[in-house]
């Protein structure tokens, strides 16, 4: 039994108190329990291309979900307190008919149901994987990051672990370093980039009286590729450079081989890049974390398939 906030229970029973309208009854998808057990996989469910149309279809379902839901919230909120959206929902989610939310309510409800149920079809996918052999020993992520990155990947395509790191928005581009004489901050930025020499400083983090210069003598530098500007093509995967970010933060946020090339990283920059902000390491280091993971992850796709390539679980072992 669910245990309501005091307003939810309000929330809750004036809705209900509506008249809610009638529309054809409708059988919702069967659910299945959270942690219902992977299902037999038949020949070639395995396959990239067949994680590539589950992970398709999760995400559509995915998003209608977060779209209706965002209309139900609008209701609720203009009606209910700010708050109340969410208590709703999760109302919703436990089968609650809530008057005139009722279309929209079943609406939710069958799309969670069957994002459920893909991201159950996209486990088992992920299970018979050619890059599972090795995936299933990398600890810190959510599996289903994992699959939703596969989906979106192609092998085919991918000569070198540097096509996926652009592919997923982590390459390079020509950038110009900047400093400030004042407070020793160190910046730097795509060519194209417009910097604002006003700036807070380094260490006080107070509004700094100096402004930033571009460095003199300034060598050939690569920034992180930035944001594509208003009307501008994005040249990546937007939604591919989210996951990989996502694995990033986890793999940090856990014990593991990763997480020791983020110390190893942040503690070498902390020594040799005294001008740069804690952000600014803390962003490159992860950077290196996530180029490291797709490079393991090209390796061990490639060692599945039966084509040449250094053994990814050695090479994350030192």
């Amino acid at each position: 039994m669910r245990v309501l906030k005091p307003n939810a229970r309000a929330i809750a029973a004036r809705m209900r108190a509506h008249a809610a309208p009638t529309f054809p009854a409708r059988t919702p998808l069967a659910a299945e329990p959270d942690d219902a057990p992977i299902r037999s996989i038949a020949p070639g469910d395995g396959t990239p291309a067949s994680l590539g149309m589950v992970v398709e279809s999760f995400e559509k379902v995915r998003r209608l979900r977060e779209e209706t839901g965002v209309r139900i919230r609008r209701v609720v909120e203009v009606e209910e307190a700010a708050d109340g959206g969410d208590c709703v929902l999760r109302l919703v989610d436990d089968g609650e008919p809530l008057g005139p939310l009722a279309f929209l309510g079943r609406v939710y409800r069958n799309m969670s149901i069957e994002e459920g149920q893909l991201r159950r079809e996209a486990l088992a996918s992920l299970a018979a994987h050619p890059a599972w052999h090795w995936l299933r020993t990398v600890e810190g992520a959510d599996p289903m990051l994992f699959a939703r990155l596969l989906g979106r990947l192609e092998l085919e395509k991918a000569a070198t672990p540097s096509h996926f790191w652009s592919y997923c928005g982590l390459a390079t581009v020509r950038g110009v370093a900047y400093r400030c004489r004042t407070c020793g901050l160190e910046v730097a930025a795509a060519e194209t980039a417009r910097v604002d020499p006003g700036h807070v400083a380094l260490v006080s983090r107070a509004q700094c009286e100096g402004v930033l210069e571009r460095a003199a003598a300034n060598a050939e530098i690569r920034v992180a590729q930035p944001k594509p500007r208003q009307g501008e093509p994005c040249t990546y995967d937007a939604d591919a450079k989210e996951l990989c970010f996502r694995i990033g933060l986890a793999f940090v946020d856990a014990e593991g081989p990763y997480r020791r090339v983020y110390a190893a990283e942040r503690a070498e920059l902390q020594a040799g890049r005294p001008g740069w902000t804690d952000q600014r390491r803390h962003l490159a280091a992860l950077r290196k974390v996530q180029k490291q993971f797709l490079t393991h992850l090209w390796q061990a796709w490639r060692e599945g398939v039966h084509l040449p390539a250094h053994r990814a679980s050695e090479a994350i072992a030192r």
